[in-house]
């Protein structure tokens, strides 16, 4: 019994020996993967999150400790050890490029950049401490595309720092290096791009009246677009032209549309002029003005004003025709061929979207003296063509 007492003694002893070596060394062990500092408010922010996004700027930020630094990597990583720094790392599917553009504040040195696979290289020929915290901005990048059934994907950078160049592209993802002085992790995540759509159809509203017209063709479009040119003769029917006076009326009209490249307005009639039977009294085929006692008639276009925030000028007149001012003191008037063409020609335009842009034209005629008698008469009408 005491041989046996003996050797358990000894071999208690012998465990107690390994147990106080394995405590001696564990300090050591601990030390040699936890020398790093970590370092503090990291963060990586893209400038877009979508799924195969192109040419996105990442900016990398961090507050290091005051050590020189002249390098650092950064591991794009994804997975359930994406931020576990000294793992295998999977990566996070993007592209870096080769020699992406970076630039860099809070560190007075200038700093380049390597891609290789997801690791993001940054490195500086002259090595200091920062001047504070420190951000990375580089351009160029690619995001990872999201398969068919993946709606995210987060994405862990592995943030190392070194002291130079030489250390920091020794960087291994299970062996960052014995030579990091700074490290940690962040986290963003890619996802799908929101997709809105919302359609503005093309919108025409164009409506001719004898009377001025409210907004949106309101009232004044019931009042239908016929005129009766001379001096009421007594009974509110009967109006009569002769070689005493220039006699005017007015047609409006109103328009409104979202036409990017503009909108012509354009007059068309059969004639020229106004007919009698056989009877003439034509119409000015070049601009020019109209006296009393003249066998002339003719139009002249008061563009009116826009009076919606689309387009802030007037409609201008067509190039053919004669214009009259706000208060309808005529200056010029015209009947040109062009207007029995097969489109009519243009009596005003506007140059891109407007909104309830009102005006009118206004006809004029007047007689000779030897004037043969009858009822003069013509047909017109207004087409509006925008242009998308």
């Amino acid at each position: 019994m005491n041989r046996l007492a003996v050797i358990a003694k000894r071999y208690s002893y012998a465990a107690t020996a390994v147990l106080l070596g394995a405590t001696m060394l564990l300090p050591v062990i601990i030390s040699g993967s936890a020398g790093a500092e970590q370092i503090t408010e990291r963060s990586v922010t893209a400038s877009t999150s979508a799924s195969a996004g192109t040419s996105v700027e990442y900016t990398i930020a961090f507050t290091a400790t005051s050590a020189v630094i002249g390098g650092v990597v950064v591991d794009f990583c994804q997975g359930t050890t994406g931020p576990l720094a000294g793992t295998a790392c999977t990566s996070w599917g993007g592209t870096i490029p080769a020699t992406p553009t970076v630039s860099v504040t809070g560190h007075a040195s200038t700093w380049t950049a390597t891609g290789s696979g997801s690791v993001l290289t940054i490195t500086t020929t002259s090595p200091a401490a920062p001047s504070g915290p420190m951000e990375f901005t580089v351009e160029g990048l690619t995001n990872p595309t999201l398969g068919g059934s993946e709606y995210h994907r987060t994405v862990y950078p592995r943030i190392f720092t070194y002291a130079n160049a030489t250390n920091a592209g020794a960087y291994d993802d299970e062996a960052p290096g014995a030579s990091v002085i700074d490290s940690g992790s962040a986290a963003f995540a890619i996802v799908r791009e929101i997709d809105v759509t919302a359609i503005v159809r093309e919108t025409l509203t164009f409506c001719v009246a004898g009377a001025s017209i409210e907004d949106n063709c309101g009232d004044g479009v019931e009042v239908a677009p016929s005129l009766k040119l001379g001096a009421d003769s007594g009974d509110g029917e009967t109006f009569i032209i002769d070689d005493s006076d220039l006699y005017v009326g007015n047609v409006y009209y109103q328009l409104s549309t979202n036409a990017a490249n503009g909108t012509d307005i354009n007059i068309k009639g059969e004639y020229a002029d106004l007919r009698s039977g056989s009877n003439v009294i034509a119409g000015l085929a070049t601009r020019g003005t109209i006296a009393a006692g003249e066998e002339k008639f003719g139009v002249a276009v008061n563009p009116g004003a826009v009076a919606g925030p689309e387009d802030g000028t007037d409609l201008t007149v067509g190039a053919n025709f004669g214009q009259a001012n706000v208060n309808k003191l005529l200056s010029e008037y015209a009947m040109p061929a062009a207007v029995t063409t097969t489109y009519g020609d243009t009596v005003a335009q506007a140059s891109g979207p407007v909104r309830n842009a009102n005006g009118s034209l206004v006809f004029g005629v007047s007689a000779a003296a030897n004037t043969k008698a009858g009822i003069y008469t013509a047909k017109y009408n207004l087409i509006a063509t925008p242009s998308y």
